[in-house]
């Protein structure tokens, strides 16, 4: 069968509001920018005092866990940036009545858990002015 050539006709460019009145155009919504986190050492060269950084923890307020003195205060101290999580949860274990290390979460507002012991307060960004929010870990869940 012989090929039929199809007429070229040249397009013509195509803009939205020419079809949408400006009304019904939405604009997009700002881009959610996350803080930048550091690397540890770079994050630790930027502080003015790394060997005494402040360090706020947030306690909840929760009455089923009185024995452990969660009354909605906020605990704080000084430790050096390169301090392990696990030394901030063996600092608050004589303000929380004696509560287990393993039961401890501590949460970050930007990095989220800081679930690792062995890592720093410089390698998750915590510096003055950060609140650090105490989590205990519940095990288990509804049958």
């Amino acid at each position: 069968p012989p090929v039929v050539p199809i007429p070229a006709t040249p397009l013509q460019p195509f803009d939205v509001t020419d079809t949408i009145p400006a009304a019904q155009v939405l604009p997009l919504p700002p881009q959610q920018t996350q803080p930048e986190i550091l690397p540890e050492d770079d994050f630790i060269a930027t502080l003015p005092n790394p060997d005494a950084v402040p360090i706020t923890i947030q306690i909840p307020d929760d009455p089923s866990n009185a024995n452990w003195n969660f009354n909605g205060q906020t605990i704080e101290f000084t430790l050096a940036a390169t301090s392990k999580i696990k030394q901030v949860k063996e600092k608050l274990v004589g303000e929380l009545g004696g509560m287990p290390l393993n039961k401890m979460q501590l949460k970050h507002p930007v990095t989220g858990f800081m679930n690792k012991d062995g890592l720093s307060l410089g390698y998750f960004n915590v510096g003055p002015g950060v609140v650090i929010d105490l989590v205990p870990k519940i095990r288990g869940g509804r049958k």
